[in-house]
């Protein structure tokens, strides 16, 4: 069994009562639930949606279909309105995003939300939940003219932009395009949170990995078409991990005989990271590389939870028996590297954020008087990206969700390499990665223009080398 993406549930631009229910309802008709008929459930799911006129009085931005759910809400609710209320009486202000003055611009728009965010935090004493990020980087406010208020009619189609007016609704008609639309929907459908069940074993046909892209291999490996079955979906898009190693693999060649084994370090490993490497995944990856009858998989990071150290999948697959160890460590690749034989075929960080740049909130809380810096997540990352440097003549693959994440991590690989005196050479100079997850996320980052980003949105493969003095 294999999970999607947990979508914080919680936009503003819509009733989380209700969205909650929804998702409820999808989980139960999934588990055929006894303590509900499906009828019920049915008609939960097939709800359409109403545009939530009724706003919360205390903080003026959650909003509800009805005075029954606000109430419903009120406990999982109450501590962001605890702080944004008294923000409104402190300052006398008509709305919290109205604290700087009227909004002019998407610019000015952004500093709100992140200088919100950081209020909301230091108030809180505690980091923000998903739900809370979710309502305060997507606010129930005009697309076209940046006005707040309960009268802001919500598109219907994606629930995901909100207009003060008719003529302001077909002046962003450009902007807001079908394609566009079909996005945001995707990005607040109850359907993410399904798990997701399939667990294929057949496998067609391979594809030449620089040529293709997630949805085409996907396709060719499985029969299976997109469409809008969530359940397709939400597989094709778990396929990203190994697909992205199967792409680094392209820019290396070597003799496979039945006695060797490709050996993949999954870098910064993290729980949630453990679904694109299911039994499905793993025959896709000896799908794309037939003559491999062994696999290695070491999964190295701090965050994972201690488990039994390494175990075995053997089955067959194309008339071979197919090997595959997965050697589990919970500590960092400094560590690592201090106790074990470093020897992989290829090195893999999804997503690794090297210098923190999503937790820009954080890091601005932690330059205040009194506050805690640094703590047991905290470590040296110059340190582990040194020892990443050292492995070489291997392809170092790393994926990124928004390009200036990208930037940055190249920047860090580029300054570490330059203490460690280590030359680098890129493969792609940070291209969007053609096996990018297919399920969009909104950006809560504050440093990011990028409204809907993927993930491992953008990739690049590097090769270290010493320098010669």
């Amino acid at each position: 069994k294999m999970t999607t993406f947990n979508f914080p549930l919680g936009l503003s631009l819509e009733c989380y009562v209700c969205a909650k229910n929804k998702a409820h309802a999808l989980q139960a008709i999934q588990s055929a639930a006894k303590n509900s008929t499906p009828v019920e459930n049915k008609k939960l799911v097939e709800k359409e949606f109403v545009t939530p006129e009724v706003v919360c009085k205390g903080c003026k931005v959650q909003r509800y279909c009805s005075l029954a759910h606000l109430l419903e809400d009120r406990p999982e609710h109450m501590d962001l309105c605890r702080v944004l209320s008294h923000l409104l009486r402190s300052q006398k202000l008509k709305h919290p995003f109205l604290h700087l003055g009227n909004i002019s611009s998407p610019e000015q728009l952004q500093m709100v939300i992140s200088q919100l965010k950081l209020i909301l935090r230091v108030k809180l004493q505690r980091p923000l939940t998903p739900r809370e990020h979710q309502v305060i980087s997507n606010p129930a406010i005009c697309e076209v003219c940046f006005k707040t208020g309960a009268l802001l009619k919500v598109c219907k189609e994606c629930a995901g932009v909100a207009y003060c007016c008719e003529d302001h609704c077909y002046q962003d008609a450009k902007k807001h395009t079908p394609k566009e639309c079909r996005t945001l929907a995707l990005i607040s459908s109850p359907f993410r949170q399904l798990d997701c069940t399939l667990n294929l074993r057949s496998f067609h046909q391979s594809v030449d990995m620089r040529q293709s892209h997630l949805i085409d291999a996907f396709f060719k490996a499985t029969t299976l078409k997109i469409d809008n079955n969530p359940q397709n979906i939400a597989a094709c898009s778990s396929f990203s991990g190994i697909a992205s190693a199967c792409l680094a693999l392209t820019n290396i060649s070597w003799v496979s005989d039945q006695y060797s084994a490709v050996i993949v370090y999954v870098l910064a490993a993290t729980e949630e990271q453990m679904r694109y490497f299911q039994e499905m995944h793993l025959r896709f990856f000896f799908l794309q590389y037939q003559s491999i009858q062994n696999l290695d998989l070491y999964f190295i990071g701090p965050k994972l939870l201690p488990r039994e150290s390494s175990k075995k999948k053997i089955f067959r697959f194309r008339g071979l028996l197919r090997t595959v160890a997965m050697h589990y460590f919970s500590e960092t690749f400094t560590t690592f590297s201090q106790i074990m034989k470093v020897d992989p075929t290829v090195i893999l960080l999804l997503e690794p954020d090297f210098i923190n740049m999503g937790m820009a909130t954080e890091q601005l809380v932690n330059q205040l008087p009194g506050k805690r810096k640094g703590g047991a997540e905290d470590f040296n990352w110059q340190s582990c990206l040194g020892a990443i440097l050292r492995t070489y003549g291997v392809p170092i693959c790393y994926t990124s969700a928004t390009r200036l994440q990208a930037m940055a991590d190249f920047t860090a690989f580029r300054s570490v390499a330059l203490f460690h005196n280590v030359t680098i050479e890129r493969v792609y100079n940070i291209t969007e990665n053609p096996y990018r997850e297919i399920l969009p996320l909104y950006n809560f980052s504050d440093w990011h223009n990028e409204r809907i980003i993927y993930a491992n949105n953008y990739l690049e493969v590097v090769f270290t080398s010493k320098n010669r003095i």
